[in-house]
């Protein structure tokens, strides 16, 4: 039997672990999304309560269509220490993958853009198609790898551009965050949280 966890922690947020195919859609409903790296989880959710009526109602739906569902929920609060480190580390994990993928694309754009000048070099400067002579065909087929070639480069070098720019972004992003007016005001923010807390 397939088993389903639904899973809720301050450093995680809402997960779900296991395959609900063919009933992906109970997850969808309740605002799940699905990423290659974590899975199914729901955005925003690290660092809040666990939404435990919305798990339960989840684990409810999945086992009724056939699943066994373990629901597991860690409610301890993480350090503000803590939770900065924990964004850190993802921006500049971010900040990493994002390069990673800009180096890939940027090799498969000039491999590409090789494989173009191999193939135009072969065709002597403005040499047209010779209709009816035995070398259109391959004129044709050199053609059209040499388009499909250029193609490839182009897409891949727009690719490169914009992980690059992610991964500036992922770069500027934890600078801002450190910067005095932000941190200021982040404190001023939780300051204010924590009179709530006492008043209540």
């Amino acid at each position: 039997m397939n088993i389903i966890t639904i899973s809720h922690s301050p450093a995680e947020g809402t997960l779900v672990d296991g395959d609900p195919r063919p009933h992906q859609e109970i997850l969808k409903r309740a605002n799940f999304r699905w990423s290659r790296n974590v899975g199914w989880y729901i955005r925003n959710s690290r660092d809040k309560p666990a939404p435990r009526p919305m798990m339960e109602r989840i684990a409810d739906e999945l086992r009724a269509v056939g699943f066994e569902v373990v629901v597991e929920i860690t409610d301890d609060r993480r350090t503000v220490a803590e939770r900065e480190a924990d964004l850190a580390e993802r921006a500049e994990q971010r900040a990493e993958r994002y390069e990673q993928l800009a180096q890939k694309r940027e090799a498969e754009a000039a491999a590409a853009d090789a494989k173009f000048r191999q193939i135009a070099d072969m065709i002597p400067m403005g040499q047209p198609i010779l209709v009816g002579h035995h070398s259109e065909r391959r004129h044709r087929k050199d053609l059209d790898r040499m388009e499909r070639n250029l193609g490839k480069s182009v897409e891949a070098t727009r690719e490169a551009e914009n992980y690059a720019r992610l991964a500036d972004q992922a770069g500027r992003s934890q600078e801002h965050r450190e910067s005095a007016p932000v941190t200021a005001r982040r404190i001023d923010k939780l300051e204010a949280e924590e009179r709530g807390i006492q008043r209540k």
